[in-house]
């Protein structure tokens, strides 16, 4: 079967890479720098390092996020790991905390909980709203499972 794919939005994933990467640095140079002017050859390495590292981490983790999905599943690839979510399992999805939240809210049959990051135009949302037959309301999610507060 032929899986659509939706493009992913890896700003925030890349603001986070960078400022975790100067912090690393930051906490490595306080730690093992030599602390002296003019800058010794292992502070020009330690630096070369992390820049390396951060540019390979940079274009890398494009390829770690994927939304594919089909007439019966969805898929989510983060950093490697494949969830898959069947449209007949979800039976709640809750618009409002997704739209006021920006992540698509959703309970499945089991009742579990699951949030999955909302791309700008909310695509992901029209997704499962057109695919998934089974919801119910809001009313009846609460009759159905009692103990869980939306």
């Amino acid at each position: 079967m032929c899986m659509e794919e939706l493009k992913v939005n890896v700003l925030k994933a890349r603001l986070g890479l960078i400022i975790t990467s100067l912090i690393i640095t930051s906490i490595f140079y306080a730690l093992f720098g030599s602390k002296t002017w003019p800058f010794k050859t292992q502070d020009y390495v330690l630096f070369g390092v992390m820049i390396l590292l951060t540019i390979i981490f940079f274009f890398f983790i494009p390829k770690t996020f994927s939304y594919k999905y089909d007439k019966k599943q969805f898929e989510v690839t983060r950093f490697g790991k494949t969830d898959i979510y069947e449209f007949n399992n979800v039976i709640y999805i809750d618009e409002e905390y997704t739209l006021k939240h920006k992540a698509l809210t959703f309970y499945l049959k089991s009742g579990k909980l699951i949030f999955i990051s909302l791309d700008k135009d909310k695509k992901i949302l029209d997704v499962f709203k057109k695919h998934c037959k089974n919801n119910i309301s809001r009313e009846e999610f609460q009759i159905l499972y009692p103990g869980i507060r939306l």
